[in-house]
């Protein structure tokens, strides 16, 4: 993917919408000073909202012990 890094205060939202239907990551800038990453999203995800309960059931097993508290072992390790 394309990469292109713009100053904060010369892009406009017109640009901004172009650069990333072109696929574009765009890097925003204060002078010298990174701001932040704005990433289009992939085509297959454009359009398809989450549906709640579309796998129920499919869990089908939870172990009895999965909210115990985790042995010393796990968070210092074998001594």
């Amino acid at each position: 993917m394309p990469s292109q890094t713009i100053d904060i205060h010369a892009i406009t939202p017109d640009a901004l919408r172009e650069l990333l239907q072109a696929n574009v990551e765009i890097v925003l800038v204060d002078g010298q000073t990174p701001l932040g990453r704005v990433l289009p999203i992939p085509a297959p995800l454009m359009g398809h909202l989450r549906q709640p309960g579309i796998n129920a059931g499919n869990t089908t097993y939870i172990a009895d012990d999965f909210d115990d508290p985790l042995p010393d072992e796990f968070w210092f390790g074998h001594e």
